[in-house]
């Protein structure tokens, strides 16, 4: 998870100390705060979509529903013949309906795996969690996941890669943990709804988390209406009226001997034998292992039978004799043992970090079995990315993604939404917690850097940096997520945030699909901020904003960190580091093929000859005394003030600072102060066009405050 800056204590301190009482903690999974903060145990390292190294695999994000932000990861193995369909399995991952995510190292390393090995392609459903959104919606979302599914039964619905390759005649419905509770309820719903356009043949239930005769109160704080007892459908399938109706050929039950919820796992078993269900009922144990060992330890040479097992479409039943269960009616299982409720023994699944470095055992053997020789290198573009031969990509930083939330330390608040569901393209948006119903924020919309080519705003970096800016300014902020090159080669980031922009301005009416900006977006006050790659998209921006106005919208002003901008031939201190420019300037050709070279306008503002049409009236640039772009960003500065353009300039500078250090280590000193920096930008942009109201007086009292604390003695040039 991202560091918090230390700087940021005041801000801590200052915080309510009531609201710092815990109401409710469930250990290993969360505990919320008076003020109803929920802090879980357990942070997330995410991965990003791309090629498996091991298996070749591909993933993508696609967006299932817009309205609720609800999306998925694909998973698509290598496919023998475009006109070839693979059956289609459908994930829902565990995590006790509070924690866990398909974007997580664990599940894309073992979700690659099962797509290899089962040869099928692996949708796996991003539900909302509780208890931010108390159950029973991660049931609501998880069938909504197979109904978007079902909507490219005739091969033009909105998910090429389904329309293209999957089978929906042989669909599984798989789930580990709480995922397997969420899987057999959608087989269920499916079925009493004769959901159409899907047909389930198998449902894959694994180490299911089901209830007992007594209270669960974990599973009641999550979900009110609950009894948490055997007579709720949903944590006893035993008790559902509609079980007859099971929409599936056969169902597999696996277990672990050592899972505290093994008994769960043959209770469930026992029911769908004595049901009367039409189906195969299968049962598979594994010796010696606990709860969903697959995630926690890769390495254990019992994953290999496992997944055998799920992929076998059918396969000769494993002889086992349940022990006795003293129940009555069917409950699928006697009340755990004293002292063992849930929380005690249902590890998150997202715990193992280290499984994001590490290889499933069959795996590695059959790689090397398949090819023995290494991988070879065509392009090498360190410490951003590397292409090899075979057309795999692999980004080398910049991957991890954090969920959204409440942020404990500085107090801001963040969510995900869709501005292009076209294009599963999404953005990450920052308010500050305690903002008033009625208030309107000034909106800076962020556009992140990595040449184009790697980072996202939902990695741990951009989402604490993000966290600190809306902390210390005030305002809401629009982080956004555009394509990366080279799959998506320039122009195509600037046509991605152009839309960004648009779907912000589509809000000014206060009708616009985000409510956090009908209700807190000042239209008026609209700053661009960009590091690096992301400051060349802002003024790119700026300029098209100076042609094409926004409907509604003001640009107030841009903010530069560090603009990764070029040229052909060096300028100014740049002599210096000409070995650093010979292996930066490639990148550019790299990530826009059909540019004219390093003197287009796009890399080089210097010799655009519209630059004093840039749409805004201010701007900053922020260098650093140490980055090997300084010059250009100064040099861009000096044409500004110099030029036509009839705005104000302002260039501030870290003598000792290097390329976007604050990214880099957002603990230091000098991270702090490059806010202090952007919130000083914003007060010369608009702040005496507003002293007299309640935005200019927040800007002044922060501004001082921070700026005692943090930037007293600090040279600026």
């Amino acid at each position: 998870t991202a560091k918090t800056p230390s700087a940021q204590t005041p801000l801590k301190l200052a915080m309510a100390t009531d609201n710092s009482e815990i109401t409710h903690d469930f250990p290993g999974f969360f505990k919320v705060y008076k003020d109803g903060r929920v802090d879980r145990y357990w942070n997330t390292d995410f991965v990003e979509a791309g090629v498996d190294t091991e298996t070749g695999v591909q993933s993508k994000d696609v967006v299932i529903s817009p309205e609720t932000n609800v999306r998925a990861r694909i998973f698509l193995p290598k496919i023998n013949g475009p006109a070839k369909k693979l059956p289609l399995l459908v994930h829902y991952h565990g995590g006790g309906f509070c924690i866990g995510s398909p974007f997580a190292p664990a599940f894309k390393t073992f979700l690659s795996a099962l797509a290899t090995q089962a040869n099928v392609i692996a949708v796996s459903i991003d539900y909302r969690l509780a208890p931010e959104h108390k159950l029973p919606t991660a049931y609501d979302d998880s069938l909504a996941g197979l109904q978007w599914i079902a909507t490219h039964s005739d091969g033009k619905g909105p998910e090429p890669w389904i329309n293209e390759h999957a089978d929906l005649g042989r669909v599984i419905l798989a789930g580990e943990s709480a995922g397997a509770n969420l899987a057999h309820y959608v087989a269920v719903q499916a079925g009493a709804a004769g959901m159409c356009g899907v047909a389930i043949k198998r449902l894959l239930i694994v180490h299911p988390y089901f209830g007992g005769r007594e209270p669960d109160k974990f599973y009641q704080y999550m979900c009110p209406t609950s009894s948490g007892t055997d007579d709720d459908p949903k944590l006893n399938p035993a008790a559902d009226p509609d079980l007859l109706k099971l929409k599936c050929d056969a169902v597999l039950v696996c277990v672990a001997e050592k899972d505290k919820l093994k008994g769960r796992g043959v209770a469930y078993y026992e029911a769908m034998k004595k049901c009367g269900w039409g189906g195969a009922v299968d049962f598979h144990e594994t010796k010696g292992e606990d709860h969903c060992f697959h995630f926690f330890n890769p390495r254990s040479e019992n994953i290999g039978p496992l997944l055998k097992k799920m992929r076998n479409k059918r396969g000769p039943r494993q002889p086992y004799n349940p022990p006795p269960i003293m129940c009555t009616s069917l409950s699928l299982i006697p009340s755990l043992t004293s002292g063992s409720q849930p929380s005690t023994f249902h590890r998150t699944l997202l715990s193992s970090r280290s499984a994001r470095s590490k290889s499933y055992p069959f795996f590695t053997r059959s790689r090397v079995s398949m090819d023995s020789t290494v991988p070879e290198v065509a392009y090498d573009f360190s410490p951003f990315l590397r292409i090899y031969k075979d057309g795999r990509i692999e980004r080398l930083r910049g991957t991890d993604i954090v969920p959204c939330r409440l942020d404990p330390e500085t107090n801001v608040l963040s969510k995900d939404a869709a501005y292009s569901p076209e294009l599963n393209l999404s953005c990450r948006l920052y308010r500050p917690h305690s903002t008033s119903p009625d208030k309107k924020l000034p909106v800076l919309v962020y556009y992140h850097g990595g040449g184009f080519c790697i980072e996202t705003p939902f990695n741990s970096r951009y989402n604490g940096h993000l966290n600190s800016l809306v902390a210390v300014t005030g305002v809401i902020a629009i982080s956004v997520d555009y394509r990366l090159a080279p799959e998506h080669p320039l122009p195509i980031a600037y046509d991605d945030s152009w839309t960004a922009l648009e779907w912000l301005a589509s809000h000014v009416n206060g009708d616009g699909p985000e409510e956090w900006l009908n209700s807190h977006a000042d239209f008026g006050q609209v700053f661009l901020a960009g590091d690096s790659a992301g400051a060349n998209i802002a003024h790119q921006l700026a300029m098209r904003c100076g042609q094409e106005k926004l409907s509604g919208a003001n640009l107030a002003g841009v903010i530069l960190v560090h603009p990764y901008f070029g040229g052909k031939e060096p300028i100014g201190a740049e002599v210096e580091f000409l070995e650093v420019k010979s292996r930066v300037d490639p990148l550019w050709h790299f990530v826009c093929p059909a540019s004219s070279g390093l003197d287009d306008p796009l890399i080089n503002p210097l010799v655009d000859p519209k630059l004093d049409s840039l749409g805004c009236s201010k701007v900053l640039v922020i260098i650093g005394g140490k980055d090997f772009l300084r010059e250009r960003g100064w040099h861009y500065y000096e044409k500004l003030s110099q030029g036509g353009w009839d705005g104000v300039a302002e260039i501030m500078e870290g003598k000792d600072d290097e390329h976007v250090f604050h990214l880099s280590d957002p603990t230091c000193e000098n991270a702090f102060i490059n806010n202090i920096l952007i919130m000083e930008s914003k007060l010369n942009a608009f702040f005496f066009e507003h002293q007299d109201n309640d935005i200019g007086k927040q800007f002044v009292a922060s501004y001082n405050i921070f700026k005692s604390l943090f930037v007293a003695g600090k040279s600026k040039s």
